[in-house]
């Protein structure tokens, strides 16, 4: 993906007014030309709704605060990861990360999303889940990613009305999953050659699939320690169920859901219209999250 190009670009130039993803979609039956001109280059990017560049640039950020702190924010000494190593991060709280293999809230999150296969087992999973992740020193952790993640948010998908931009995040997160967004050929030449990031420096993508699931625990966690609902905290949710599905779907890194298994426009339609569904509905898209996670590890 090239990314330099958004809808808005050849909105005039297809005379097809405010429907990018009825385009999107139509772009399955059709090839990028071999002219050149604004369309065809659009096209050949996989028609996105704003440019590749843009997208880059939100997880760029994302990744600028937490995995990549040393290179890019080393005055947060890793707080917004797992620290520096004299102190540990926020992610230390609720999620296993170097030299330690384990995590009791996400062990917990995974045991009830595993629950439903035993569902006289569910409540008890679930109350331990709830019970870690109100513990005071996860929830001050939880509270200060999830500040910082809806702030990036809506700093980069706001609609210009004090909305989000649902589509432009879905897109993002798509072409995020299938690893086709720009590259970042900077951050991987300030990275050292025997440093273990190396390798998955110079994208931007899920490294490690089960990684869909701890963002999710994180999310899970907000939600009940929160003062209140977030419609940024549940699009996010419905973004992890759309990534994950594509991720495993397309490039199948892992079990998902029997309708999506097909690879082709439908399945692609059908994750779509599953994300649109639970965008707005938090509890739902975290239902449907767990799911994925017990279909990964048992089948659909």
């Amino acid at each position: 993906m090239v990314g330099g190009v958004g809808y808005e670009d050849v909105r005039p130039l297809l005379g097809s007014g405010d429907d990018w993803f009825g385009c999107r979609a139509a772009l399955w039956h059709r090839s990028a030309g071999a002219d050149g001109d604004l369309v065809e280059e659009w096209i050949a990017d996989g028609g996105p709704k704003r440019p590749g560049k843009e997208y880059a640039a939100y997880f760029f950020e994302l990744d600028a605060w937490s995995e990549y702190w040393d290179v890019y924010r080393p005055e947060t000494r890793g707080l917004y990861h797992f620290g520096d190593g004299s102190a540990p991060g926020y992610l230390s709280a609720f999620l296993p990360g170097p030299g330690r293999r384990r995590a009791p809230v996400f062990d917990a999150w995974k045991a009830y999303a595993l629950a439903r296969r035993s569902p006289d087992s569910e409540p008890a999973a679930r109350r331990r889940f709830e019970g870690l992740a109100r513990q005071p020193e996860v929830a001050e952790a939880v509270i200060a990613v999830d500040l910082l993640v809806t702030r990036l948010l809506e700093e980069h998908f706001g609609d210009g009305h004090g909305g989000l931009d649902l589509e432009a995040y879905f897109d993002a997160i798509e072409r995020f999953a299938l690893d086709t967004l720009p590259g970042c050929p900077d951050r991987y030449a300030l990275i050292s050659d025997d440093d273990g990031r190396k390798a998955s420096s110079p994208t931007h993508q899920i490294a490690g699939d089960l990684m869909w699931f701890a963002w999710a625990t994180h999310l899970e966690c907000a939600g009940l320690v929160a003062e209140e609902p977030s419609p940024a905290r549940a699009l996010l949710m419905a973004g992890i169920e759309l990534g994950c599905s594509m991720d495993y779907a397309f490039r199948g890194r892992g079990r998902t859901r029997t309708e999506y298994r097909s690879r082709d426009a439908g399945a692609w339609s059908r994750i779509w219209e599953r994300g649109r569904e639970t965008a707005g509905d938090f509890d739902a898209a975290a239902a449907d999250v767990r799911d994925l996670f017990f279909i990964r590890t048992y089948d659909d």
